[in-house]
C-alpha cells in the first residue's frame, strides 16, 4: 500500500494512511574509483519505474519517487591527515507533471585522523540547493 497525508491532519501534524497499491522496480550502479590512496571517487545512478496499480479509495494521484537519481563524490587525505572532500546528488521531479521540480545538492566534509580509538569528523551536508524550490 502507499502511504498519502492524511486528509483529516491538523495543520502541523504529520499523520499518513494507507491507500491503493504500488510497484515500483529499478536498478542501482555504482561505481568507485581510487586513482591513488589518497584520492577517491564515487559514482552512483538510480533509475526507478514506479506503476500505480490500484488507486484505492482515496486516489493516489502519483508516486512521489523520482524516475532518475546519480551522485558524484570525492575525497582527498592530504599529509596532514586531513581528509577533505565534497561531491553533487541530483534528484529527478517527481508527482504529476513534475509537481515537485528537479534539483541538485552540493555537499562537501572534512575529517581529521587522530591516533586515539576513532577519528573526529566534521561534515556539512546539503551545503547548496543549485536549482530553485517547488514552484509548481
Amino acid at each position: 500500500e502507499v502511504a498519502v497525508s492524511d486528509p483529516n491532519n491538523v495543520v502541523d501534524e504529520f499523520f499518513t494512511v494507507n491507500v491503493g497499491e504500488l510497484r515500483a522496480q529499478g536498478v542501482e550502479v555504482t561505481a568507485n574509483l581510487n586513482p591513488s590512496d589518497a584520492l577517491k571517487f564515487s559514482f552512483s545512478y538510480g533509475y526507478t519505474d514506479t506503476d500505480i496499480t490500484e488507486a484505492g479509495d482515496d486516489e493516489v494521484l502519483a508516486a512521489v519517487f523520482p524516475e532518475h537519481t546519480a551522485s558524484a563524490y570525492f575525497s582527498y587525505e592530504l599529509p596532514s591527515s586531513l581528509t577533505l572532500g565534497g561531491g553533487l546528488r541530483f534528484i529527478d521531479e517527481r508527482g504529476i507533471n513534475g509537481a515537485f521540480d528537479s534539483y541538485s545538492v552540493a555537499d562537501m566534509s572534512a575529517s581529521w585522523k587522530r591516533r586515539a580509538p576513532s577519528p573526529a569528523r566534521l561534515g556539512v551536508r546539503y551545503l547548496a540547493r543549485l536549482a530553485p524550490p517547488c514552484s509548481r
